[in-house]
């Protein structure tokens, strides 16, 4: 066998190389409903053309991978299973190094993979790749038609504004007060700018300006927490994009607060579902979002390929 090359893949070898990337040499109708999406993506990408190279010996695939780029300076990254009939395992390890080097290197602030915490197989080969563990993270969701809401009325101690009623520079202000000392993914701090973090907030699911706050708390009115809630684009679901507490007003039962007017607006708009993911080390909030009825549904552990930190 010839020495392997890592390149970009043609275009006349595409789909031959999407049925790859779903599953290597097999053949099965669920790798072909997998190769249909990835020709999709590559079609109509979220963002800058996906990098999909893969590794090659004369006419053999040997591995493939992709890296769709998202708003806001992120890749997902998407291998070759590294247990499909045909994908040479280090052919793999290697491509997916340098796909993902050279992602951070044309931009992208990070490159992730989420995979299910049972598939060791994926684990080893991105940890041999060089990509780190950046979370276990817990699915959770509150069923607001077998549990509908309790009425709420609004604290008297809270003022709410709403997107429009607020700069992205006031938000970008506030999101950043509630990373100091928060547990979801620290390893984040400081690789990506407030405005990539914002863009890509927005494009996580069907943005929904009026139910994005900011909790203002105390007299002057001062900005206490936030929370960014999107609508799933597959499902009627209100999707929870980011929420947190500045230091400071942390131990008033603020994050409760903003999760009662998340439901309460989500049924109201005939929502059926509110759904939220959060990092297993973040103990205080998930008990916080199972106390307002939310259960768990799956997990998730990241992998990431960093930029290096700006801070």
């Amino acid at each position: 066998m010839k020495q392997a090359e890592i390149q970009a893949v043609p275009r006349r070898f595409r789909t031959s190389a999407a049925k790859f990337l779903a599953g290597g040499n097999a053949c099965a109708p669920a790798q072909d409903a997998q190769k249909r999406a990835i020709l999709t993506m590559i079609a109509n990408p979220p963002g800058a053309k996906p990098k999909f190279w893969w590794a090659r010996s004369g006419r053999t695939i040997l591995a493939a991978a992709m890296v769709v780029e998202n708003p806001g300076r992120t890749g997902m990254l998407l291998t070759s299973p590294p247990y499909a009939p045909g994908v040479e395992r280090q052919q793999l390890v290697e491509l997916v190094r340098q796909i993902s080097k050279d992602s951070i290197t044309d931009g992208l602030s990070l490159v992730q993979a989420l995979i299910d915490p049972t598939d060791t197989a994926q684990a080893a080969l991105l940890k041999d790749s060089g990509m780190i563990m950046l979370a276990e993270l817990i699915y959770m969701r509150r069923d607001l038609l077998k549990k509908p809401p309790a009425p709420t009325s609004d604290r008297n101690d809270i003022a709410w504004r709403d997107y429009n009623q607020f700069t992205e520079t006031q938000l970008g202000e506030i999101i950043a007060q509630t990373y100091v000392d928060s547990l979801d993914c620290p390893a984040l701090r400081g690789v990506r700018d407030m405005n990539d973090i914002i863009a890509g907030h927005k494009s996580a699911g069907v943005f929904r300006p009026e139910s994005w706050w900011i909790a203002d708390c105390d007299q002057p009115a001062t900005p206490a927490g936030c929370i960014l809630v999107n609508d799933s684009p597959v499902a009627p679901s209100a999707d929870i994009i980011y929420m947190g507490v500045a230091r400071e007003f942390r131990g008033r039962r603020l994050a409760r607060a903003m999760l009662d007017r998340t439901i309460e607006l989500a049924q109201r708009r005939g929502k059926q579902l509110v759904s939220v993911a959060v990092d297993t080390r973040n103990e205080h909030a998930i008990r916080v979002y199972q106390q307002s009825g939310f259960v768990e549904l799956r997990r998730r552990i990241a992998y990431v390929e960093l930029r290096k930190n700006r801070s």
